[in-house]
């Protein structure tokens, strides 16, 4: 099965987009779920331009998420990385 990842911190243009080869939803969401931390500290300064307490990190990353959508049309696939969990 094919899947689409997203992150997304509710600023236009920090979307981070993955595509995945997986067994399960499960396995992207563990994987989406590691990443979110990484993703927040990636963005924090659109937020916190001027510098950020770790109170203010907690809270940034609070805000930040991801959705999971398994993809159907395969044409969405066309050009893109794909990540493989199935290994």
């Amino acid at each position: 099965m094919y899947f689409k990842g997203t992150y997304s911190c509710g600023y236009c243009g920090c979307d981070n987009i993955y595509y995945f080869k997986a067994n399960s939803i499960d396995d992207v969401c563990v994987y989406m779920v590691e990443g979110l931390y990484d993703y927040a500290g990636d963005y924090i300064d659109v937020e916190y331009p001027e510098g950020y307490t770790d109170d203010d990190f907690d809270n940034f990353l609070y805000d930040c998420g991801f959705d999971v959508e398994e993809i159907t049309d395969m044409d969405d696939l066309e050009g893109e990385d794909i990540i493989d969990l199935t290994m």
